[in-house]
């Protein structure tokens, strides 16, 4: 299907890069993290109670299943330090999440999420379940339950500090694949110390021979493109992850930092790199 003008220049829009500017981090902007301190000695008896009574109002709070199952940390990633509170309890990270975003009431997309970044001007942390990543099986990943859950949640951490070191530095963190490919490269590097396209395609929802799963995350980044535009961008995609897998076996990837690889990731022209690969 030949594109239109119109749509043409959608396309061309979206897959311009939007990691334009980089900004230095305001040695203010950590002054939040003060207030954590003393949320973290509490949390070393009770990291449920810790959490709740700091960020849920009285009236919205309700007890979880397993609360010696919600833990803590403050997280030294490579876009600074963050608090992570990570829930074991499928039930008990839907209810947390309800309780911080929904004033306790059940939201239908409450089964959908895996993570949760709550980011303010005075505040900002993380909520992590260990539901499989992106609704893919441990049979497909060929790996036992219990470690896909220990991966996807280190996938999960590694995705959303991602999409904190574009927002910290860049002033944007958008739905687009642009951000999606960089912030799963640097899960899968971390999670499981190595990048395969398939699984980033199975993470999208998208098949060897291109073929779109309706429920996949694909369609999330790209609500803003017309549907003639659709089969070009999957086509895209496939072939972006293909020369990233090669580039992530390289000896200049693996030298590099992840603070070093995410700026090289922000800066590539996705139409060049799925032609012709990184460039550096």
């Amino acid at each position: 299907m030949e594109l239109s003008k119109e749509d043409h220049d959608v396309l061309k829009e979206y897959l311009s890069c939007h990691f334009t500017t980089w900004w230095d981090i305001d040695s203010k902007d950590d002054l939040f993290l003060e207030s954590w301190q003393g949320i973290l000695d509490k949390s070393q008896t009770n990291a449920a109670m810790a959490i709740q009574t700091s960020f849920v109002k009285e009236p919205y709070r309700k007890s979880f299943s397993r609360p010696e199952a919600i833990r803590l940390e403050l997280y030294q990633s490579f876009a600074g330090v963050i608090p992570v509170v990570y829930v074991d309890e499928v039930q008990d990270f839907e209810e947390l999440i309800s309780q911080l975003l929904y004033k306790g009431k059940y939201s239908d997309d409450l089964h959908k999420m895996g993570a949760s970044f709550l980011y303010g001007k005075q505040n900002r942390f993380l909520v992590l379940s260990n539901k499989p990543y992106s609704n893919v099986s441990a049979e497909t990943m060929g790996l036992e339950e219990q470690v896909w859950k220990e991966r996807s949640m280190i996938l999960r951490r590694e995705h959303e500090c991602t999409h904190y070191f574009t927002k910290r530095h860049y002033h944007i963190a958008k739905n687009h694949i642009h951000d999606e490919l960089i912030a799963d490269f640097n899960g899968l590097m971390s999670a499981m110390n190595e990048y395969k396209a398939s699984w980033f395609l199975n993470f999208m929802g998208i098949d060897e021979e291109g073929v779109l799963s309706e429920n996949g995350r694909f369609h999330v980044y790209v609500k803003e493109l017309p549907s003639s535009a659709i089969p070009i961008m999957c086509n895209l995609v496939m072939q972006c992850a293909k020369h990233m897998e090669v580039w992530s076996k390289s000896k200049e990837c693996k030298e590099m930092s992840v603070v070093q690889r995410t700026k090289l990731l922000c800066k590539q022209d996705l139409v060049f790199l799925a032609e012709h690969g990184i460039t550096i």
